[in-house]
This record gives C-alpha cells, sequence and structure tokens, in this order.
C-alpha cells in the first residue's frame, strides 16, 4: 500500500479560522526575522506551491513574528526584487542604510508589500541617535526645516516631509496594525538625547493606534553608548599606550549592550507638569534640559555594570522634563500638520 503525496489544496476545504490557526503554528518562529529576508526560507515548502494558501499565510507570518530593520550598516548589495512561483515581494541583497527605511516605506505603500503592510504587528527598529541644534521645544523651526518646500502641480508650493532623519521614522505610520515597536539607538553624540526626530512620530503613532485599534501601542525605546565609547577605547593613541603597558594586546572593548529607557516615550504625566511649573516656569523658553555629564569622561573609566546603571542619567539629566518637552514637540508638530493639510488642499483646489 502506498500514501499518496500531500496535495495542499486539501487544506482549502477546511474553515479559513481552522486554516488559520494552522498557519499561526506552522509559520511563527522563535526568534526575530530581518524585515529584508524573503518570506520563502522561513514558509513551509507546502504553502509556497499554492497562490492561495501562500497568500493567507503571508498574512499570519506578517502579523505573528518579530520582524527586525537595522539601519546601522552600509547596504552591501543593492536593492533588488525577486519573483517567487506564485507572487513578487521585495527582496533586497543586504543590510541597508537609514534612506533605504524611505524605500521599505515606499514599497510598503505603493509597491508589492503593500498588500502584506496591514498586517505587520510587531518591528525593531536599530539606529544611530541624530542631531540637530534647532531643538528649542517651543520653536518651529525644526518642523518647519523637516517639511520643507516642494514644487506641486501646476507650480504650486506644496511641504511635503522632506528631512531625511524624520522621515524614516514617519513611514511607520503605515502600518495601520502596528502594536508592538522597539527602537534601539546607539548614542552617537555627546548632548542629551536627540528626540526630535523621533518623538512626535511616536506621539502620532500612539494617538492613531488608539484610534485604529482601540488600545495603545507597546513602545520600548534601548539606548547605548557601544559605538561612542568602542570608538573612544580604541583610539590608537590608548591601544598604543595600553600595549606598551601591559607588554602586548591591549585589552578588548567590553560592550554594554542596550539598556531599557522606554519610560522617556511614556506622555507627561501630572507630577512631571507640575515638577516642571515648580521648578522651571512656564515661560517660552523656561523649559530647558540641563546638559547631561561629559559621557567619555564619565562612563568610559567606569564598569560594564556601572555604565548600565549610569547610562539613562548621561543619556537625560531629567526624564521627567524630557516627557514634558516631547509633548511640547508634539503640539508644534500639529500645528505644522494641520497647516500642511490645508496648503494641499488649496493647492488641490479643495
Amino acid at each position: 500500500m502506498t500514501t499518496s503525496p500531500i496535495n495542499p489544496t486539501h487544506l482549502l476545504h477546511l474553515p479559513l479560522e481552522l486554516r488559520d490557526q494552522i498557519y499561526t503554528h506552522a509559520v511563527s518562529l522563535p526568534t526575530p526575522i530581518p524585515l529584508y529576508a524573503h518570506h520563502a526560507s522561513h514558509l513551509p515548502s507546502l504553502l509556497t506551491t499554492h497562490a492561495q494558501l501562500e497568500s493567507e499565510a503571508l498574512r499570519i507570518y506578517y502579523a505573528v513574528n518579530t520582524f527586525t530593520l537595522s539601519l546601522l550598516s552600509p547596504p552591501t548589495t543593492p536593492i533588488t526584487t525577486t519573483t517567487s512561483s506564485s507572487s513578487s515581494v521585495l527582496d533586497p541583497g543586504g543590510e541597508p542604510s537609514d534612506d533605504d527605511f524611505y524605500d521599505y516605506a515606499h514599497d510598503w505603500t505603493h509597491g508589492r508589500l503593500a498588500p502584506l503592510r496591514p498586517y505587520i504587528t510587531t518591528l525593531e527598529v536599530s539606529t544611530n541617535e541624530s542631531f540637530s541644534p534647532l531643538d528649542n521645544p517651543y520653536s518651529r523651526s525644526y518642523e518647519d526645516d523637516v517639511a520643507g518646500d516642494a514644487g506641486g502641480a501646476g507650480g504650486a508650493r506644496r511641504r511635503t516631509c522632506t528631512h531625511d532623519d524624520r522621515r524614516k521614522w514617519t513611514q511607520l505610520l503605515l502600518l495601520p496594525r502596528l502594536a508592538h515597536l522597539t527602537i534601539k539607538l546607539q548614542k552617537r553624540h555627546q548632548t542629551t538625547l536627540f528626540m526630535r526626530d523621533l518623538g512626535p512620530v511616536v506621539y502620532a503613532l500612539r494617538a492613531r493606534q488608539r484610534e485604529r485599534l482601540g488600545r495603545d501601542v507597546t513602545l520600548e525605546l534601548k539606548i547605548s553608548f557601544d559605538v561612542m565609547l568602542r570608538a573612544a577605547f580604541e583610539d590608537p593613541i590608548w591601544t598604543t599606550l595600553g600595549q606598551n603597558a601591559v607588554g602586548g594586546e591591549a585589552p578588548a572593548y567590553k560592550e554594554m549592550g542596550y539598556v531599557d529607557a522606554s519610560e522617556l516615550l511614556e506622555e507627561a504625566s501630572a507630577e512631571d507638569e507640575a515638577y516642571v511649573k515648580e521648578f522651571l516656569g512656564t515661560g517660552e523658553g523656561a523649559v530647558r534640559m540641563p546638559r547631561p555629564p561629559p559621557t567619555m569622561l564619565g562612563l568610559l573609566s567606569e564598569s560594564v555594570g556601572n555604565r548600565r546603571v549610569l547610562a539613562l542619567h548621561y543619556a537625560v539629566r531629567e526624564p521627567g522634563v524630557m516627557r514634558v518637552i516631547m509633548g511640547l514637540w508634539y503640539k508644534v508638530y500639529l500645528e505644522v500638520e494641520a497647516e500642511k493639510e490645508r496648503e494641499g488642499k488649496a493647492a488641490e483646489g479643495v
């Protein structure tokens, strides 16, 4: 007696609810998946041989797994597209750079991943800290700089989000079911943690997901000083001194890893507002973040454990003040977004 080969169409005889349960068990992976990885390597071959089954499985695949996007390294090869037996998907050939976030998001909006965009629920983004001197929480300068001016139809001026540092974060607003976002940020500057590019988008994402999903999005922020500290630790002047001191190889740098700083993404509490009002005042220009201690002088000589304990203090002296400041940024962001919408409608003759 011989057994007949498994026919994937047999699954179609089952109710969709039951198929979804099967897909969940079949495509759930224990480790995060690079967003740019081709899905065919993660789906059972049985599900990739039938167009409807593959489409249904992909919907669950993007909904139940954690996806990662690293913006820390330059791309090794250009982004390309490949065609599988039943569908075409984005298949980048290497690590994306900061600006490639726009390419992915553009594809989510208009390209081959557009049908899958609504199903991504969990995303982890690794990137470097940005910086801009335009950080006055009351000022529109940063938002106006981000918005820019672009020529619209008929020569009309229509402002769009053109600043790369902000643009890469606004693409998160294109994921309607994003329920869990983790941001892993490498500190790059000896200043207060720069959040002007990210902060207003986090507030906008939280507001949109409350409206879309009826619940808060889970937001995690993790910071590390390893890029900064390693560069200083491995500077030739110190490695040479170390070799001379020990008579051999200088000691290796020990990474501190990422430290949780999610409290910075929380909305300002009544206690935060009261603290700022009592100690800093409420007039324009009053809310200013105290400068953090010098990173190199303070953390480089500390043990790995102490670096982790002190990391948040060296990133942001007053977390409560940062939360209040981000609320001010969000108000400015909303003002500029409202103006952009009005200008867009005027340009279109609405």
